[in-house]
């Protein structure tokens, strides 16, 4: 190994992020915070294997350890939908999804347990991981607007952001050019963005006002009145007037315009749904008081010839296809199913 500049800045980049890793390892792994940050482990397990296997050391010098990192390591960018999705999705992902993750572990296990490493089965899932990292991207820009919390619609562009242009340089690297990826300067590079990541990750992750990003909130269907501060009392009165008097059956409603309606702040807005009601999202909002309107015509036998898609469209959806969704998500039934039990 040759101890050029650009070789000491990959190590020391490398031990750092490794260590910072290491570091919150040890915090997350307690038994009360390990259920809530468990896939946020499984990524940071995924990043640190990718740090060690791809130092500068020869192949042969890992032993058996090579394939069981190999294993992590081409995991990374489905560890890493494992985490965004559920903070930035409110509807639960679809069992086909699970299972498809599940099988690429374990294709994992027994691909890199038994071989190399190199093969048509290594380039597949480069390719499902570029899918993957553009869905992302795709999942942190479309609820943007729509994310109540100022601090996660931060999280959105920055950590997203980060993590995709570092994963898919990987992945572009493993698939059109493999011959960059054992160059000192592409190695150090890499390094460095992951040691950025990981501390900007790190911070969120030890600061009590930041870690809520990453925690989905109970909502609050009944709020007391007088535990909502004084300054946000008027605020609330105002939306809940709006709201009863029917204003979610508006289409095309977003926080923006409701903000404009009631003359309100749109951050003052977004702190009232989100901090004092619990609503992850405006969506998730609205939709509670769409559904409950639409499961209450769907039980009417006054309302037993109107169509589902009449429903959709009344109470604001722009298709059938948007409201199917937000009902099973509230009732785990479609709204067919639903109607044919009552």
């Amino acid at each position: 190994m040759d101890f050029n500049i650009t070789t000491v800045t990959d190590i020391f980049f490398r031990v750092a992020a490794v260590g910072q890793l290491f570091m919150f390892f040890t915090i997350l792994i307690r038994p009360n915070s390990f259920s809530r940050y468990k896939n946020i482990l499984l990524l940071g397990l995924c990043i640190a294997s990718y740090l060690l296997l791809s130092a500068p050391i020869a192949d042969e010098q890992y032993g058996f350890l090579r394939n069981i990192l190999l294993i992590f390591t081409d995991y990374m960018a489905f560890a890493f939908w494992l985490v965004i999705y559920p903070l930035f999705n409110q509807f639960p992902a679809k069992k086909i999804m699970k299972y498809l993750f599940a099988g690429i572990f374990a294709g994992n296990i027994i691909f890199f347990g038994f071989t190399d490493g190199d093969g048509f089965y290594h380039v597949m899932v480069h390719w499902i991981s570029l899918f993957l990292l553009f869905h992302c991207i795709y999942m942190a820009i479309s609820g943007l607007n729509d994310d109540l919390m100022d601090q996660r619609r931060k999280f959105r562009v920055w950590f997203t952001g980060i993590t995709c242009l570092i994963f898919s340089i990987i992945a572009y690297s493993e698939i059109f050019d493999d011959s960059i990826r054992h160059t000192p300067a592409f190695s150090a590079l890499i390094s460095i963005g992951f040691f950025i990541l990981i501390a900007y990750m790190g911070r969120i992750l030890i600061s009590p006002s930041l870690s809520d990003i990453l925690i989905v909130p109970d909502s609050n269907k009944n709020p007391n009145i007088n535990d909502i501060p004084n300054k946000y009392k008027a605020h609330y009165n105002a939306l809940n007037k709006f709201m009863s008097e029917g204003g979610y059956r508006q289409e095309n409603l977003s926080i923006k315009n409701l903000s404009y309606t009631l003359s309100i702040p749109e951050h003052q807005l977004r702190y009232l749904i989100n901090s004092c009601l619990g609503y992850r999202n405006f969506s998730t909002y609205l939709n509670e008081y769409r559904i409950k309107e639409a499961c209450e015509r769907l039980k009417d036998e006054n309302e037993a010839s109107t169509q589902i898609l009449t429903i959709a469209m009344d109470l604001g959806y722009g298709s059938v296809g948007s409201f199917n969704r937000a009902f099973r998500n509230e009732t785990g039934k479609s709204p067919r199913e639903f109607k044919a039990k009552e």
